[in-house]
């Protein structure tokens, strides 16, 4: 079994390399992933619905792939917890870092006749 303070479970690395520690449970499972400082995704690969869907609630993970893996759409936002993604790529909340507000108030003018 991997140790979960091994700096291979610790830091974050972005390349082909999958590492995985082996859980007894559920609530095990989660405690072991939240204790990590990055929180960028995270996939849960199974065939009971419910558990994975509990899974995926608990995990503190700004994406969670069920039974699948980089699934992304242009209207849902996507973006980490913690130390990773920062900020949020997609979507309405995406879209803000692209745009200025601007608040114009107008009143309609009266006119008077001589």
């Amino acid at each position: 079994m991997q140790d979960p303070t091994s700096a291979l479970m610790q830091d974050e690395v972005f390349g082909p390399l999958l590492s995985f520690i082996v859980c007894a449970n559920e609530p095990e499972m989660a405690a072991l992933d939240n204790q990590s400082r990055f929180g960028l995704a995270a996939g849960v690969s199974s065939e009971a619905l419910g558990q994975a869907q509990r899974l995926a609630r608990d995990l503190r993970t700004g994406t969670v792939w069920m039974n699948s893996h980089m699934r992304l759409f242009a209207e849902i936002e996507t973006g980490g917890y913690k130390e990773s993604g920062i900020g949020r790529l997609h979507g309405v909340k995406g879209l803000d870092a692209f745009l200025q507000s601007k608040h114009v108030s107008w009143q309609a003018a009266t006119h008077h006749q001589p």
